[in-house]
């Protein structure tokens, strides 16, 4: 739908270098997580709207980042993996009336895996769709959001049946004053272990140079170095779940495959105009799980140095 190579092209020096740096070798256990409910229910928000987070204007994002290879386990080493991912989003609100306001969202992701021939995993996870919001505010500093969203997801964008899902979220939010926020709510999605989440977020800025936010994908401080630059650091989700066709073992095809990373990093933002933001963010995959969960087979990966970077345009 949205073809990669372009991207590929611009990158594929930088994603390299990353794969071959030292840090792989230092690897933290990634399991050390695998035991933390919070974690898990954290990692199946990543399709929904961060929560907590006020609405911006239109735009548009994209963005790039490349992780270090790093083994592949499944009692014992199964191979080697870095992972290439490419994103853009476009976000257009529509106002219906003075306290409604429709938002309309368009996303495309793709994950490049640099695999060994060892490990049972497809070279490519592509998801598309669209999701729509309806934003409400009740007064008295509430509002109340519900939105739906649809995608295609797996190694391809191709429309099945067997690559469409679809879920929703729905979520009051409730301003205490100009300074702290929080979102409650509930997630609902067609695939997954888990098909009901409850979700919380927090949006804090306890002076005008410092501000914090709870929620998915990312939970990060951040501290305003000047204007029109800003410092952060945090957690970021990435992932999903794809529909797995014949590209892979026999024992594992046809079937659908949860992607799920957690990464730690700190990064840099820049205003180039007021219209356009740039970004930069380094860090470290902690947790990374492909689990076949209809097959019992999950592989868990050990941790890898990554870079991120963003392109932002305000309409």
């Amino acid at each position: 739908m949205f073809p990669a190579g372009r991207l590929e092209t611009l990158f594929c020096t930088l994603a390299h270098d990353i794969r071959r740096s030292p840090l792989t070798q230092r690897g933290m256990k990634q399991n050390v997580f695998s035991s933390l409910p919070l974690l898990g229910a954290l990692l199946l928000a990543l399709p929904c709207a961060a929560l907590a987070q006020p609405p911006g204007g239109p735009g548009v994002e994209l963005s790039f980042s490349s992780t270090a290879t790093s083994d592949l386990e499944r009692a014992g080493k199964v191979g080697e993996l870095g992972v290439d991912h490419y994103a853009f989003t476009s976000t257009t609100p529509v106002p219906l009336a003075p306290n409604l306001r429709l938002l309309v969202s368009a996303a495309w992701s793709r994950d490049d895996f640099q695999r060994s021939a060892s490990v049972p995993l497809p070279s490519h996870l592509e998801r598309a769709g669209l999701s729509l919001g309806v934003m409400t505010d009740l007064g008295q500093g509430w509002r109340m959001r519900t939105f739906v969203r649809s995608n295609f997801a797996g190694e391809s964008v191709t429309a099945n049946r067997d690559t469409f899902e679809f879920g929703g979220l729905w979520s009051f939010d409730r301003e205490v004053s100009p300074t702290f926020s929080w979102s409650a709510g509930l997630m609902a999605q067609s695939r997954g272990k888990y098909r009901l989440l409850p979700l919380l977020g927090l949006r804090w800025q306890p002076t005008p140079d410092w501000s914090v936010v709870l929620g998915a994908p990312r939970t990060r401080v951040t501290y305003r170095l000047t204007r029109s630059a800003r410092l952060h650091a945090g957690l970021g989700l990435q992932g999903g779940t794809y529909h797995v066709g014949n590209s892979v073992p026999k024992n594992l095809r046809d079937t659908y495959l949860d992607y799920r990373e957690l990464r730690v990093g700190t990064g840099l933002e820049v205003d180039l105009t007021p219209r356009i933001t740039v970004s930069a963010e380094l860090g470290q995959v902690v947790n990374r799980r492909f689990d076949y969960y209809d097959r019992d087979y999950r592989l868990t990966g050990k941790s890898a140095a990554y870079a991120e970077f963003a392109f932002r345009f305000r309409l």
